[in-house]
């Protein structure tokens, strides 16, 4: 699979240090999205902590999301073979924000780790991820612009990826006194919205696991593309689950256009609309569709 994109995270971090040469520029890795990296950084000598608190286990540290000093007042610290490994295994992925902050490396990790802390509108207590970019570009849109400026106040500037592979720039007003209060508190509408907005991924991540190698056969940004369209699809013809898109999806990836001609399409569709609920009956019909368009 080729990527529209490589990020070239070395020049990336180098240019927002000299941009901002009186600021620190911080990497924020989520290692459970990103294979590899441990084992990576076991090798370098960087300043980095983790934003889990008293976290000591070898298992724990593996996954929890790590903060990395990558460059001190206008000077690269961050090893550059550091840099060109994440460029090669982290520009396909949601897994690598940075941000631009004047704050020291524990200070942001104290800011940075309140922020993990979120209560849902019935007040069910939850881990916030809003280091993988799919949650923080969600979480942007929204936000009012108050709760936008206290969140992400803790830096200047925050550089992640965008669904096309290119990286996006937010500039915010830096607060030196922390205007965020824990936990992030979400109302019903803003869960609703934020279910919405990772229904996509949640489609992607079925996929990838039913059909790896189909989806494969395109790049990241492609995979995501294709599949929203093909989810407003779904949702237009009146299929409501994540299940029942999915199985849209598939279907649609695997055969093409020509399975819309089959009379079974029809048998199908009303599996899907009524919930998927008769799995077993669905899919029979799913594979008697494809020995007839093969």
């Amino acid at each position: 699979m080729n990527n529209i994109s490589s990020i070239d995270f070395c020049n990336a971090i180098q240019s927002a240090a000299v941009d901002s040469p009186d600021q620190n520029v911080y990497l924020l890795l989520d290692q459970a999205g990103l294979p590899g990296v441990y084992q990576e950084l076991q090798k370098h000598s960087v300043p980095r902590v983790t934003l889990f608190d008293d976290t000591t286990e070898k298992s724990a540290l593996a996954v929890a999301p790590v903060l990395i000093l990558a460059a001190e007042r206008g000077v690269l610290i961050a090893k550059k073979r550091l840099l060109h490994w994440l460029s090669r295994h982290a520009s396909d992925t949601s897994s690598a924000i940075f941000l631009v902050s004047p704050l020291p490396v524990e200070v942001m990790r104290m800011r940075l780790s309140l922020r993990l802390e979120a209560e849902l509108s019935e007040e069910a207590s939850a881990i916030f991820r809003f280091y993988d970019s799919r949650i923080l570009t969600a979480l942007i849109s929204i936000l009012d612009e108050v709760e936008r400026e206290a969140f992400l106040g803790v830096a200047s500037t925050w550089v992640y990826p965008e669904r096309s592979g290119q990286l996006k720039t937010t500039r915010i007003k830096f607060n030196l006194d922390d205007a965020f209060v824990a936990p992030l508190k979400l109302h019903a509408n803003q869960e609703f919205a934020f279910v919405e907005a990772s229904e996509v991924d949640q489609v992607l991540d079925l996929l990838r696991t039913v059909i790896p190698r189909k989806m494969k056969e395109c790049s990241v940004p492609e995979q995501f593309f294709r599949v929203k369209d093909l989810v407003s699809k779904a949702k237009f013809e009146g299929i409501e689950s994540v299940l029942g898109c999915s199985i849209f999806c598939s279907i649609l990836l695997r055969g093409g256009s020509k399975v819309l001609d089959s009379p079974l399409w029809i048998d199908i569709m009303k599996e899907l609309k009524s919930g998927a609920r008769d799995m077993t009956r669905l899919d029979d019909l799913i594979e008697d569709l494809f020995l007839r368009c093969v």
